[in-house]
């Protein structure tokens, strides 16, 4: 082995009787393990070794390598190789990092060693702990059914390769049409969401909202824009940005009679809105209703039944009357014999008998009015 001795008193001649320590000094990565004479044998491992000189001695130390452990840690999913173990001081050992899993990466080392050298040359000379970090490089790829390079962000999985079908881009927002997407510009007035961003208005800012002020109560109101079919829940929502106001949407259902209702936060009965007819919002506080959308071109075409049929007319026809629409019917070759709107203030209904002068109400846009008609006819509002 590798190492000296210390000899007290310093020799290498004594007088017989004298005692002789020797200690051992063992190089770097070596240790003191035993003594042994010239013929080999062991003479233990005391230190100092102290004889009595009575003749000729041939004493030295044996020195052995020491060994160090390297003890390794695994985060993640990976393995090390060579994978630990003691090593004799001194030995270089290089340690490789390998990710078990495609989808995990090996990232850096702790502990002992530093870094993300791979692979890693170490020298031991002491016990070593290491530590190998691996992370997963998976992400989230989104199917891509209309093949217009983004995904649906609801159909999803997780994978470090983008299987066939799915792109890493996840907002698309109809992904059954493949022009509607955040690549596209919006187009004006078709009612859809061409650039999957709602903010950016699909009216292009070509006509004002129209406000319509809704009363504690019933309020008879309809679209005086176009409101792309938005539905009851739709409207709740909008109401209800600020605080819980409005409770229900209703409609009359001239075909049976009856009213049909949307109770707002249920997904029960929940209609849509259609140009040119109109519906009630009951509320339990006044509110303003800001109607945003495109206009409705008049004259816009009523289709009346025989029976109570709930009508609202748009922005663009500002100057109507109920005697002017019993005019209109007429006209059309149609028959109504009474339009009737709702208060909200009085909670009754105000009715114009077509022919007469009496009540003769103007028809406000976006306000809710009955016409009963004993006919069929299409009507045009101008």
């Amino acid at each position: 082995g590798n190492g000296s001795v210390t000899v007290e008193p310093a020799g290498p001649n004594y007088d017989c009787g004298i005692e002789v320590c020797l200690t051992p000094t063992p190089a770097a990565c070596w240790r003191f393990d035993h003594w042994e004479d010239g013929a080999g044998t062991s003479l233990g491992s005391a230190v100092p070794f102290c004889m009595t000189m009575d003749g000729n001695k041939t004493i030295g130390p044996v020195f052995v390598r020491t060994q160090h452990n390297i003890y390794i840690t695994i985060i993640g999913a990976g393995h090390v190789t060579p994978p630990g173990g003691p090593y004799d001081c001194g030995t270089q050992v290089d340690l490789l990092a390998i990710p078990d899993d495609p989808c995990w990466q090996f990232h850096h080392w702790e502990g002992d060693i530093t870094g993300t050298e791979n692979p890693v040359r170490v020298i031991v000379n002491h016990d070593m702990h290491v530590i190998a970090v691996f992370v997963d490089i998976s992400i989230t790829y989104c199917r891509d059914a209309d093949t217009d390079e983004y995904g649906n962000p609801i159909d999803s999985v997780l994978d470090c390769v983008a299987p066939s079908g799915y792109v890493d881009d996840c907002t698309d927002c109809d992904d059954t049409n493949p022009a509607v997407n955040p690549g596209e510009v919006e187009t004006f007035c078709n009612c859809i969401d061409d650039d999957c961003e709602p903010a950016t208005p699909d009216n292009g800012g070509c006509c004002p909202d129209f406000g319509i002020v809704l009363e504690s109560g019933y309020s008879p109101v309809g679209p005086a824009l176009h409101l792309c079919g938005a539905l009851a829940e739709d409207l709740c929502n909008e109401l209800n940005s600020g605080g819980s106001v409005c409770d229900r949407v209703i409609r009359y259902n001239v075909s049976t009679g009856m009213y049909a209702t949307h109770i707002c936060g249920l997904t029960f009965n929940n209609f849509s809105t259609e140009d040119g007819e109109g519906f009630f919002l009951r509320c339990s506080g006044e509110v303003t209703w800001w109607q945003e959308g495109c206009d409705i071109a008049c004259p816009i075409a009523i289709e009346l039944v025989p029976g109570y049929n709930p009508i609202a007319l748009p922005a663009c026809a500002s100057t109507a009357t109920a005697e002017g629409l019993c005019q209109a019917i007429r006209d059309a070759g149609g028959s109504a014999d009474r339009v009737i709107r709702y208060r909200t203030e009085t909670g009754m209904y105000d009715t114009h008998i077509c022919g007469l002068p009496f009540n003769n109400f103007a028809l406000e846009p976006g306000a809710l009015y009955f016409v009963r008609s004993q006919t069929t006819a299409t009507v045009l509002i101008p």
